[in-house]
């Protein structure tokens, strides 16, 4: 129908209706599956990936964990400084982000 053409509410309820949300908890300890680690010039290193459980704020405490979590293997301790998401190719600052978004630390 050409009155809806530039609508996408419908494809959005139907993903909202079929797709699962994330596995994790955001009541789960804190979890980021990294899948990219880069330098800022200004920020310093951000690594990218996916909230698989709990949430994180600025001003968390993190640790970094060696492959194999679990085994007493921490690689080094820090605080959250900055957070961001990514949308249209640009950096936008969050507060917090929880199970299943995508951020940058």
């Amino acid at each position: 129908c050409e009155e809806d053409a530039g609508d996408m509410s419908a494809l959005l309820d139907v993903l909202r209706e079929r797709v699962p949300p994330p596995p994790g908890s955001r009541h789960d300890p804190f979890k980021l599956l990294v899948s990219m680690i880069e330098h800022d010039s200004f920020v310093g290193r951000l690594v990218t990936g996916r909230v698989a459980s709990g949430s994180v704020k600025v001003g968390d405490r993190v640790k970094a964990l060696a492959m194999g979590a679990g085994d007493g293997n921490d690689r080094e301790t820090g605080r959250v400084t900055k957070l961001f998401t990514s949308k249209g190719g640009a950096r936008h600052a969050l507060d917090r982000a929880a199970a299943g978004d995508i951020v940058s630390v």
